[in-house]
């Protein structure tokens, strides 16, 4: 073959690839909005002001190390909830060694003004790996009376008394029976994230949704409740912000 045919089948591929990644964009966008729209939510394109405006949490740190980017997602209110779901996507020209693992994932960011959370962290526990964590130091606050729910997840954060007084018996039961779902969840102030560190398919977020209401719900006490919480002032939780461990995930 001559220079010519060798160009000409070149340019064919690239047209192809061209046609075939525009067609899977569009095909994600209408899976999006069909996805939003089951639970009235509305589909919004790529947003990378929300790594600013999250960019106080660990997961959106990490990103922007990673130097993902906000590709698309859905947002709105749920049960008078402020909901955002969207894909946190290391792009192709960004991926390097340091990022290899780290491609992917899709978080569900849940808002409520009532919410008063400890600075914390909570991911499945890997055995081998954190129990040499613990050897050199690394936190994981513990329940005695709950062992199967210590020995399923690592749990980190500022405040250990708060922390403990949030993970009460049934937030504690609603993660131990959700352990093989392999939940993340960073929570702090009014806000929480929880993802799987995957992808989801948008046809598949709406457990994801729910898990995280079912989250809210726990989380989220009654007025009569309130007044059982340790008393915590917020300036004693802002000023607990500012010396944010460095959590580790395995």
């Amino acid at each position: 073959m001559n220079h010519i045919t060798w160009l000409a089948i070149l340019i064919m591929v690239v047209a192809l690839m061209t046609l075939l990644r525009n067609w899977f964009a569009a095909r994600q966008t209408d899976a999006w909005t069909k996805a939003g729209a089951e639970v009235g939510l509305t589909y919004f394109g790529r947003d990378n002001d929300l790594l600013a405006q999250f960019s106080n949490r660990h997961l959106f740190q990490q990103a922007k190390k990673c130097r993902a980017e906000c590709i698309e997602g859905i947002r709105g209110e749920v049960d008078g909830r402020e909901i955002i779901v969207v894909d946190l996507c290391v792009p192709p020209s960004s991926m390097n060694r340091r990022n290899r693992y780290w491609k992917a994932v899709t978080v569900c960011i849940v808002s409520a003004p009532e919410m008063e959370l400890p600075y914390c962290l909570l991911r499945p526990q890997v055995p081998v790996v954190d129990s040499l964590g613990k050897l050199f130091g690394g936190q994981d606050i513990d329940f005695v009376e709950d062992e199967g729910f210590s020995k399923a997840f690592v749990l980190q954060g500022t405040s250990e008394l708060s922390i403990r007084s949030l993970f009460n018996a049934n937030l504690r039961s609603w993660f131990t029976g959700h352990e093989d779902q392999r939940l993340y969840f960073e929570g702090s102030e009014h806000v929480f994230l929880l993802h799987t560190c995957k992808m989801i398919p948008p046809g598949n977020i709406g457990t994801l949704i729910e898990d995280a209401l079912g989250i809210q719900r726990l989380v989220s006490p009654s007025e009569s409740e309130a007044l059982n919480q340790p008393n915590c002032s917020h300036d004693d939780q802002h000023d607990a912000e500012q010396r944010q461990p460095e959590p580790t995930y395995g």
